[in-house]
C-alpha cells in the first residue's frame, strides 16, 4: 500500500505447506544399527503460518534515488522431525537427532535495508535480517545494460 508518494507499507500472512517436503522420494539410509530401522513414514515436517510486515521510504532527486527499508517477520519451526514408535537403538538415535534439540517456538525477526540508484544504470543495495541463530546480510551492485 502506498501511504504517501515516498512511503510504501506492506504486510502478508501465508500458510506454508512444509509437510509437502517429505514426499515418496524420501529415503532412510539404514546403517545397520538395528533389525528394525526407522521408516520414511516416521519423518515429518509441520505446516506453518508466516507473517511479514514492512515499510519502505523513497527519496528521488534528479537521476538519483535512495531507499530505506525496515520490517518484521515470524519464523515458525519447520525442521524435519521424527515420530518414534518403539525404543530401538535406531529409533533412539533418530529421536535424539531430530527431536531433542529441535526448535519448537516461533521466532520473530527484523530486517533493515538501504538502496541507492544513480544515472539510470547503477544500483547499490544492502540488507540484513536478524533472527536468533539465523541472521544474514547481503550487498548487491547492479548495472543495467541497455
Amino acid at each position: 500500500m502506498r501511504a504517501t508518494d515516498q512511503l510504501t507499507l506492506s504486510a502478508d500472512v501465508i500458510r506454508v505447506a512444509y509437510s509437502q517436503l517429505v514426499t515418496s522420494n524420501f529415503r532412510v539410509i539404514d546403517f545397520g544399527f538395528t533389525s528394525a530401522p526407522p521408516r520414511a513414514d516416521q519423518y515429518y515436517v509441520d505446516d506453518a503460518t508466516e507473517v511479514r510486515a514492512g515499510a519502505e521510504w523513497q527519496w528521488r532527486h534528479d537521476q538519483q534515488s535512495v531507499w530505506l527499508r525496515a520490517g518484521v517477520f515470524t519464523d515458525p519451526p519447520h525442521g524435519l522431525r521424527y515420530r518414534p514408535e518403539a525404543a530401538t537403538f535406531g529409533g533412539n538415535v533418530e529421536n535424539y537427532s531430530f527431536n531433542v534439540n529441535a526448535r519448537t517456538s516461533t521466532r520473530v525477526g527484523r530486517t533493515v535495508g538501504a538502496g541507492w540508484a544513480w544515472s539510470d544504470r547503477w544500483q547499490l543495495d544492502a540488507a540484513a535480517s536478524f533472527v536468533t541463530d539465523a541472521s544474514h546480510a547481503l550487498v548487491s551492485l547492479t548495472y543495467r545494460v541497455r
